[in-house]
């Protein structure tokens, strides 16, 4: 059990790592990643809820960056 933990903790801070990726398609993916952990150990996550949550801002802003340039791109 305890090398699961250590896994599990040791796959989130890579993911937090990833989310600072300067490609968006990395980026999009960890979200996806920690989304998926969510639904199924968010006992596991609870402790690093702060960087989840910057992590969702994260992307959100990278999704509205991303958007707001095709837009521009397309006028």
């Amino acid at each position: 059990m305890c090398n699961d933990v250590s896994a599990a903790v040791m796959f989130c801070k890579n993911l937090f790592f990833l989310s600072s990726d300067e490609d968006p398609d990395v980026r999009k993916n960890v979200c996806r990643a920690l989304v998926m952990l969510i639904e199924v150990r968010m006992d596991r996550l609870i402790p690093h809820i702060n960087n989840l949550v910057e992590v969702g801002i994260l992307c959100s802003l990278s999704a509205l960056v991303a958007s707001q340039k095709s837009s521009v791109g397309n006028f």
